[in-house]
């Protein structure tokens, strides 16, 4: 397990980091939607950067649980929690 290696605060460091390259990703992807701002790189270059960061933070998530860092259960009562608020706020059901 990368945490045992590396410690608590820097796995907290790393997930920042990658939710920051995931945001990143997020944000050119958006870019090239509106086509703004124009990249050079191609929509499957865009795609494949966005699920390589997703990927990344989710093996962070799963080394904080794994850890001790953070509770399934409680992540899972909050993700609940968010999924009811969006889906009265657009009057819709959400997933």
């Amino acid at each position: 397990m990368l945490l045992e290696r590396i410690g608590r605060a820097a796995m907290l460091e790393q997930v920042a980091e990658e939710c920051a390259e995931l945001t990143h990703a997020c944000l050119k992807y958006a870019r090239y939607l509106r086509n703004e701002n124009p990249t050079n790189k191609n929509i499957m270059d865009i795609q494949a950067n966005l699920e390589e960061e997703a990927a990344d933070v989710k093996i962070c998530l799963k080394e904080l649980e794994a850890g001790g860092l953070i509770n399934k259960d409680n992540v899972s009562e909050w993700k609940e929690k968010k999924i009811d608020r969006m889906s009265e706020r657009f009057k819709q059901k959400f997933s």
